[in-house]
């Protein structure tokens, strides 16, 4: 018994000494692969790489990652939403996304001609350069409930912009603001100028509502010197036109003439106005004259003009004056429609009635025509108020709100067009680039370093029909092959595309360790074991395959990019993992909505970035690997 005590700790002894021994050489491999520039560069890359992949699930939610392509799960995100920082490097200041919550407690119950009504208020200083691009409202109520709403926002410069016809009906109500915040805008352009044909589909509503709106100018400088200027402009024009001077004998263009300068004595009395109202009574009387004595007189030879000009039996010379006539006219329209802007300005004003004249002629008129075609928006800085009201007939049992107003920024990476945040897919990404790759080269060189030692020791027959083999896998197609079988399967998982892979890329490293075994196995160390009685097996396994290691270790880390690129590449062809976010599924999606055509470059850069990285850092880990394995690289 003593004696097989002594057996088992002196072959436990063994056994630790020579895993020591192993563990040594180990750490002295790292040494001196770390002793060069980049096999340090590859090693503290990695290290991030796997503590992300090992951290990913804490750094992104759960949810997020199981609902990546449920649009529902992130409808509530700004749509092509700018990363965080970007601003900082364009020395932009973009809106970020802010979210606001309402306790029941917050809200202002009362009764107002017999209904219910339920209202809370949110005031807030803005500063950003560029104005939100969204507004998300939520209601909660305890029980079924019905209601009409109505959203009111009040802006830094006295504008309010509305948003009613609301109807909330049940718990959890989700209102997009954006198309009942354009009608509204719609209304005010049209309530400022009647002349204005609105023919431009205002799409980015809520941009606009937290805007700078373009400004024609002061009531001031616009009746005493815009106005007047373009109006004398006109009257030149007309003159020297030689239709309307011809047109019913002359008379035409003396009411036209006289009709202008008419216009233009009226408003020079504006210098002796004493108050707003007689201000509004100036422009009132200008634009009445204007619109009856000019515009309808030039539009009578427009529309004359216009006829000949679509009959095509007009010589040329007089195809300049007949389009000029038609120019003339709009030009005259815009400008009747300048004038009932400044009219309804001065309508708009509260209590303008008490104002003085010096009061009203200060405040700025807004352009409208520009309002409609604005596209670089510009944010209006200063203190906003978001007003919403609720009314029932019935009681309401309100238990909460919900504010979200979208920004042109949103988290690290920004979001795409279904408003997913980038930042999850990304740092997910790097989990599945990392399996993907772990996964394919290890399987891969280990048939690889079975089949091919086996192919090399045992040689003559065996070895011939293991070649044949070899070479049916060496000349398959791989990518054509993977196109087709996800096709087929209407995509591939990465855990099928990394399988795959390495059933489709063991045969090359099988052929060159065959070549290796075949050296090897006339080698002295191996006929001294066969000599001492040793196995195929034992030869195998314990004197030719530990030989092959370095090489098998080099080839791992190589092959590591070349898996990672190639599922990028399936599911960037669209025959990939459909489900997980995946870098090559990112650029897919980037690639159907034209990200890089759009400049929408947060969503294709960093996830080619990532696949740059992770592959550089094998082929680093790699290179320093194969000069200390290799004695006569590291020689050279």
């Amino acid at each position: 018994m003593a004696r097989s005590n002594n057996k088992s700790q002196k072959q436990g002894s063994k056994s630790l000494k020579v895993h020591s021994e192993k563990l040594q050489r180990l750490g002295i491999i790292i040494k001196e692969m770390l002793k060069q520039p980049i096999g340090a560069i590859g090693f503290v890359l990695l290290i991030v790489l796997v503590g992300t992949a090992i951290i990913t699930p804490y750094l992104v939610p759960k949810d997020a990652y199981e609902n990546w392509n449920s649009p529902e799960y992130w409808k509530d995100n700004p749509k092509l939403a700018l990363p965080s920082w970007a601003g900082a490097l364009q020395g932009i200041k973009y809106s970020k996304t802010s979210v606001y919550e309402i306790s029941s407690e917050e809200a202002h119950v009362y009764k107002k001609y017999g209904a219910h009504v339920i209202s809370f208020e949110i005031t807030e200083t803005y500063d950003y350069d560029w104005p939100f691009t969204g507004m998300i409202l939520y209601l909660y109520f305890a029980g079924n409930a019905t209601a009409s709403v109505e959203v009111d926002i009040y802006r830094p410069d006295n504008i309010t912009v509305a948003a009613s016809g609301l109807m909330a009906s049940g718990n959890g109500t989700r209102f997009d603001l954006k198309g009942a915040l354009q009608n509204d805008i719609v209304k005010f352009v049209q309530s400022m100028n009647r002349y204005l044909s609105l023919e431009t589909n205002i799409v980015r509503s809520v941009e606009l509502t937290f805007s700078e709106w373009p400004r024609a100018g002061t009531i001031m400088e616009l009746m005493t010197s815009k106005i007047p200027a373009a109006l004398r402009a006109l009257q030149e024009n007309v003159t020297n036109n030689a239709l309307i001077a011809q047109w019913d004998g002359g008379k035409t263009l003396n009411q036209i003439n006289n009709g202008i300068n008419t216009v233009l004595d009226k408003l020079s009395d504006v210098s002796t106005a004493k108050t707003a109202r007689d201000v509004q009574k100036i422009i009132g009387i200008s634009e009445s004259i204007f619109s009856r004595q000019v515009l309808e007189k030039l539009e009578e030879i427009s529309d004359f003009a216009e006829d000949q000009l679509a009959s095509g039996n007009v010589s040329s010379e007089n195809k300049a004056v007949y389009k000029e006539v038609v120019n003339l006219y709009n030009r005259a329209h815009n400008l009747l429609g300048l004038m009932d802007e400044v009219f309804n300005t001065i309508r708009f004003v509260p209590n303008y009635k008490q104002l003085s004249a010096e009061e009203i002629l200060s405040r700025n008129v807004i352009d409208v025509e520009k309002l409609l075609v604005l596209g670089n928006f510009k944010g209006l800085k200063g203190e906003y108020t978001i007003n919403v009201t609720i009314t029932s007939t019935a009681p309401l049992n309100f238990t909460g709100a919900k504010i979200i107003l979208q920004g042109k920024s949103h988290g690290l990476m920004g979001t795409d067009d279904s408003g997913r945040d980038l930042w999850y897919g990304l740092i997910w990404g790097v989990r599945i680039a990392l399996i993907v790759g772990a996964l394919t080269s290890t399987v891969s060189a280990v048939v690889g370093l079975f089949y091919g030692s086996v192919s090399g020791y045992l040689g003559g027959f065996v070895d011939e029909a293991m070649q044949r083999v070899i070479e049916v896998f060496v000349n398959i197609p791989l990518l054509p092959i993977m196109i087709a079988i996800g096709y087929s399967r209407q995509g591939l998982s990465y855990w099928i595309v990394a399988l795959l892979l390495a059933v489709f890329g063991w045969a090359g490293i099988a052929r060159v360790v065959r070549s290796m075994a075949l050296q090897m196995r006339e080698a002295t160390f191996v006929e001294a074991a066969r000599c001492l009685g040793a196995s195929t097996t034992r030869v195998l396994f314990k004197h030719i395959m530990p030989q092959m290691l370095p090489y098998i270790f080099t080839t791992m880390a190589f092959n590591v990019p070349g898996a990672i690129i190639s599922e990028a590449s399936l599911s960037f062809l669209g025959v990939g993992d459909k489900v997980h976010p995946t870098w090559g599924k990112i650029l897919s999606d980037a690639q159907t909505s034209s990200a890089a055509v759009n400049n929408y470059w947060w969503w294709v850069i960093p996830p080619g970035i990532g696949i740059m990285i992770i592959g550089l850092t094998f082929v680093f880990i790699g290179m320093s690997l194969d000069r200390v394995l290799n004695p006569r690289l590291r020689r050279l």
